[in-house]
């Protein structure tokens, strides 16, 4: 079983996968974009603040990404929606999209403290915890003999070799307009659901590579 969640041993073996986006004509998902790439939803930097009694200073530092008042972020703490690495290789490019994450947090955190308007408000704050790890959501994916559509879910056509179920929302994630209009590199996202009605099934016949004999396949892969 391939867990690795980036889908290297499908990969070695010389499966068939995919990356990024379908075009809408490709399964007549109206989700998709009319035109394929490699656009994939983002790695999540987590991180939070907490407010104490004292002073507590942060270093003024500059990593070469640009905060200021109209680019910076007036929050005190990150959660799903601070993400990056969407026009990325997510396999091989992971350390350098965690610590591109990780700069923005700290440049960002750094201008709040030391040079935004309102750095009284966050005078006493302190980061209390950065997750050291990515969140990753969407890498390579091994085809099988199904390949699960949108239409597949939201039309609950229900086939004979149903497996565990899905219960979430169709949840796609892309770069904040706004973040991608300032930055080079996007670190922000947003999202739109598209509920799934009720419970679905997933084939059977998703959960292994069609090319690879005894290949199966565990994760988001």
């Amino acid at each position: 079983a391939d867990c690795t969640g980036d889908a290297v041993l499908a990969r070695m073996a010389g499966a068939d996968v995919m990356y990024g986006r379908e075009a809408e004509s490709e399964y007549g998902e109206n989700l998709a974009p009319d035109t394929a790439d490699n656009m994939v939803m983002g790695m999540t930097g987590t991180w939070n603040s907490t407010l104490t009694d004292n002073d507590c200073p942060f270093p003024d530092i500059d990593w070469g990404i640009e905060f200021d008042e109209e680019h910076c972020y007036h929050i005190t703490f990150g959660d799903w929606e601070w993400e990056a690495g969407q026009f990325r290789d997510m396999a091989l490019e992971t350390e350098y999209i965690r610590d591109y994450s990780l700069m923005t947090i700290f440049g960002n955190w750094s201008f709040l403290k030391n040079r935004s308007k309102d750095r009284e408000f966050y005078k006493k704050r302190r980061l209390n915890w950065i997750s050291p790890l990515g969140g990753k959501r969407e890498s390579y994916r091994v085809v099988g003999d199904k390949v699960l559509t949108q239409n597949d879910i939201i039309n609950q056509v229900n086939y004979d070799d149903g497996t565990a179920s899905l219960t979430w929302d169709i949840d796609i994630h892309y770069p904040d307009p706004d973040n991608l209009e300032k930055f080079k590199e996007p670190f922000r996202s947003c999202a739109i659901h598209r509920g799934i009605k009720k419970h679905y099934p997933v084939p059977y016949r998703c959960l292994y590579s069609k090319d690879i004999e005894n290949l199966f396949l565990g994760g988001r892969i």
